[in-house]
């Protein structure tokens, strides 16, 4: 009786966890699942589509590969400057940093996706957003990292909600 009693708790428990919270830790270019066919790839971009907001110390562009499928996906996230409000940080060796600029280019936006680069201003703590889509989209974000953090080893924290479906808190930890 005891047992079953334990293992119906312990079922309960991965229940309310799944439910509710989610974390990964993955690897550039790993494939991580979000939740029901929701997915994303977080690679270094080979070109970067920041040319005209200037850096200090060295640029770093991070892309977030999203896949719904042929579902229709809602994300939300905040994202600001300041790594510790933001949603999604950067870790260089004993430092985070927010980041810089962002650019959204989502297919199934149509016309609305002019794929403008936003400058994120350091006096706004956090820019909520909620991202809306189809099938396959992509973030773009720039880093500002100070040359002397540039050669240390990088992790990407993405602290994302799924909204549409299935409403879930999921933190990646991506090693770059």
């Amino acid at each position: 009786m005891l047992t079953k009693f334990l293992s119906i708790g312990a079922a309960a428990m991965l229940l309310v966890q799944s439910g509710y919270s989610q974390s990964s830790q993955a690897k550039a270019g790993d494939l991580v699942s979000l939740s029901e066919g929701i997915t994303i790839r977080v690679t270094k971009a080979a070109k970067s589509p920041f040319g005209s907001v200037k850096v200090k110390g060295e640029p770093l562009v991070v892309v977030l590969e999203l896949d719904a499928g042929k579902k229709n996906a809602r994300l939300g996230y905040k994202l600001g400057t300041d790594a510790a409000w933001s949603d999604i940080y950067l870790e260089g060796g004993d430092k985070r940093f927010g980041p810089r600029a962002v650019v959204e280019d989502f297919s199934s936006w149509g016309n609305d996706n002019d794929k403008e680069v936003e400058v994120l201003d350091p006096k706004d703590k956090t820019v909520g957003a909620s991202l809306q889509f189809r099938g396959k989209g992509s973030l773009y974000l720039l880093f500002d990292v100070p040359s002397e953090q540039a050669r240390t080893q990088k992790k990407l924290t993405i602290v994302i909600e799924t909204i549409e479906s299935t409403a879930q808190e999921h933190t990646v930890v991506v090693t770059l």
